[in-house]
């Protein structure tokens, strides 16, 4: 499979395919990770062949980078896939077939869980995509989520948005269960909203590393 992605998007990808690395791969890889899960796009420098790539485990120090080539990709999901399908939830009640009942129950009383909900359920007009562990719970069916999870979100524009209407975002979260942390991906990297509105600098994250920028549109 050979096309874009982009930093946050889950990838399946062919089992074997070598997993490249600067350093050893730690035992903790091999025992909570096998090639029926995802790896997570991160942002770092890419060139034509490989892309960057973590490896999530169960614990939260539990994060692992990697390359790997575009060749290796089975099937990607975006954030704002996983946002968007109508099929995960039917109001507080999972329909997705990789849940169990009793998994469907607990998870639906997680606060971070609840607030996605309540976000689908008003079919706002941003394109907003689900990161983290909300995200990655509802594309693997694993729970990477607690009573104490924030909820992550990410809104990917190719223009800046102007500032009302980013405040207008963020009352819309404030009414939310859980803390919300949402990253704004602009054409040059990506932000924190909550930063955006507070700060008159904040910190830039792109392909060749962090930076703190007042101008983070371009």
């Amino acid at each position: 499979m050979q096309g874009t992605v982009n930093p946050h998007d889950l990838l399946w990808i062919e089992r074997g395919t070598e997993l490249k690395s600067a350093a050893a791969i730690p035992d903790w890889v091999w025992r909570e990770w096998d090639y029926t899960l995802p790896v997570v796009v991160r942002r770092d420098r890419r060139s034509d062949n490989d892309i960057p790539v973590g490896i999530r485990g169960e614990k939260r120090s539990h994060r692992f980078p990697l390359w790997i080539k575009y060749s290796a990709i089975n099937r990607v999901e975006t954030p704002e896939g996983l946002f968007l399908k109508s099929s995960v939830f039917k109001s507080s009640v999972f329909k997705s077939s990789v849940f169990k009942s009793n998994e469907k129950a607990q998870l639906s009383h997680i606060p971070a869980i609840q607030a996605f909900v309540m976000l689908k359920n008003q079919q706002l007009k941003w394109p907003l995509g689900v990161i983290g562990g909300c995200g990655y719970t509802l594309a693997t069916g694993i729970s990477a989520i607690n009573i104490n999870s924030d909820l992550d979100l990410l809104l990917r524009t190719a223009h800046q948005i102007k500032r009302e209407e980013l405040l207008g975002i963020e009352s819309v979260l404030k009414t939310l269960p859980c803390r919300v942390d949402m990253q704004i991906e602009g054409p040059v990297g990506a932000f924190a909203l909550n930063d955006y509105l507070r700060n008159q600098a904040v910190l830039l994250k792109t392909n060749n590393g962090p930076l703190i920028s007042s101008y983070p549109w371009g």
